[in-house]
């Protein structure tokens, strides 16, 4: 069961986010305490671009050489969607800040397709491009491209 834990009420640490999220939001067929180790294993990889916003933690991996500009990650929330929406929105403008110009992130769930089905109503008012496409395996793959305006200002 999916524990909802809003940021404006109670605010985590990133760790406390990355525990509740593999033991609450674990859709795969590994236990938690496998899941948990996936996750610290990955967040120690060198490099590795960790950011919270709300009650959900980025996780990024940024290419190297000419493809600095390139960043592949996701999000992990236990956040409300409305919090989650606003987290997102906070992440693109970071990586816009940090010259990230492609992002992609491969991911499984209802959550996640809404909301950058979201996120894309606002990038489209931008010069940032969000496109989606479901994978043979049924995962999803979304593309950004981010332009230069900053998606978490108002317009």
């Amino acid at each position: 069961m999916s524990v909802v834990i809003d940021s404006n009420d109670t605010k985590l640490e990133p760790a406390q986010i990355l525990m509740e999220f593999a033991g609450n939001y674990n859709n795969t067929e590994y236990p938690t305490e496998v899941v948990t180790a996936a996750l610290l294993k990955e967040i120690t990889i060198p490099d590795t671009d960790l950011v919270q916003f709300g009650n959900t933690v980025f996780i990024g991996h940024r290419g190297k050489g000419k493809k600095k500009h390139m960043m592949q990650g996701r999000g992990l929330t236990v956040d409300t969607a409305q919090n989650f929406i606003a987290a997102g929105l906070k992440y693109f403008t970071h990586m816009q800040k940090m010259g990230i110009t492609k992002f992609v992130s491969e991911y499984d769930g209802p959550m996640y397709d809404s909301a950058f089905k979201a996120w894309k109503q606002y990038a489209d008012r931008r010069d940032t491009k969000i496109a989606v496409g479901r994978l043979a395996n049924g995962n999803s793959k979304a593309f950004v491209d981010l332009g230069k305006i900053p998606l978490d200002e108002k317009v």
